[in-house]
């Protein structure tokens, strides 16, 4: 039977050697070449490994091995010891140090040969903490919303959190490196939709109560109503037979959960985009690939993020 072996190694190495001792080859599965190997060096002490029923394990960061000597012990126990990293010089001595020097940023010799990106704190706008995607999934969000339903459906599942903040509180910053000033105006988008965008900016009501940034409020209510715009004739034209159908049936859903009348039938709406994954779960600054077209910039553009209602058919 074929053993396996690990050699303590210095700690500059993050892999542990391990060597392979081969069991006695069997001339029946070995090849002509390998047979012809053997009674040329039958008086040799090292092992046959040309068997191709034999295979070698060795580190995968190493194309190279070693053969255990004869009289190994029979049956040996295998051990794995971990190791400190390779950047770890705490363990390592001053000839070891100075056989493997650490690697030296560019920006030590004065010249930077690597663009340092900028740290996303500084680029990237912020959202209230109210209105943030949150970080844990299982975590319940303090706005509780089907945005099928108006924005005054919505239940707040936070004590700090009523109407009046709703409506006071400033809903998205720009960056740090912009100032962090009030966003007076950007679209929200969702994932995989591009066709649908709402542009969002202080309502009526936030401009005559003096306020000059775009409130939480503003986002909800400017939300619902972007949603309920109906699809243009040309936009659902250009949609394959399948998508058509499955749309038709969603509107037809939603028009007998909201009570509307027989006159709105047929009307295919932009929230029937959404099918069942009409739950609010957040908000949060779009990636550079998700950008519609159109001339926004990062900073600008928004993603609403949606889930399903547990039990929701």
């Amino acid at each position: 039977m074929a053993q396996y072996y690990q050699s303590p190694v210095p700690f500059y190495y993050a892999v542990p050697v391990v060597w392979y001792v081969p069991s006695k080859p069997s001339s029946s599965t070995s090849s002509p070449i390998a047979q012809s190997h053997r009674r040329r060096h039958s008086s040799s002490s090292t092992p046959d490994v040309t068997s191709p029923s034999k295979r070698l394990l060795h580190s995968p960061h190493h194309s190279s091995y070693s053969l255990w000597p004869a009289g190994v012990p029979p049956t040996p126990e295998l051990r794995t010891v971990p190791l400190p990293g390779v950047t770890s010089d705490a363990y390592a001595t001053a000839d070891e140090r100075a056989r493997y020097p650490s690697p030296v940023p560019p920006h030590a010799h004065g010249k930077s040969a690597v663009h340092q990106a900028p740290h996303p704190s500084l680029t990237q706008p912020s959202v209230d903490p109210f209105l943030a995607v949150l970080h844990h999934p299982n975590t319940r969000p303090p706005i509780v919303w089907d945005v099928m339903r108006h924005s005054s459906t919505a239940v707040l599942d936070h004590p700090s959190l009523t109407l009046d903040a709703l409506r006071q509180r400033c809903a998205f910053k720009a960056s740090r490196a912009d100032g962090r000033h009030p966003l007076r105006s950007l679209v929200l988008i969702f994932p995989f939709l591009p066709t649908i965008q709402v542009e969002i900016v202080p309502s009526r009501a936030s401009l005559r109560a003096g306020l000059h940034h775009i409130s939480i409020w503003d986002v909800l209510e400017g939300l619902y109503y972007g949603l309920r715009a109906p699809i243009s004739p040309h936009e659902f034209r250009t949609l394959g037979p399948s998508e058509r159908d499955t749309l038709h049936a969603v509107a037809e859903t939603r028009r007998r959960a909201m009570g509307e009348s027989d006159s709105e039938s047929g009307t295919v709406r932009r929230i029937d985009y959404l099918g069942r994954r009409r739950r609010f779960v957040g908000v949060r600054p779009a990636l550079a690939y998700e950008l519609p077209a159109g001339g926004r910039k990062l900073g600008e553009v928004f993603v609403v993020e949606v889930g399903t209602f547990s039990g929701a058919g």
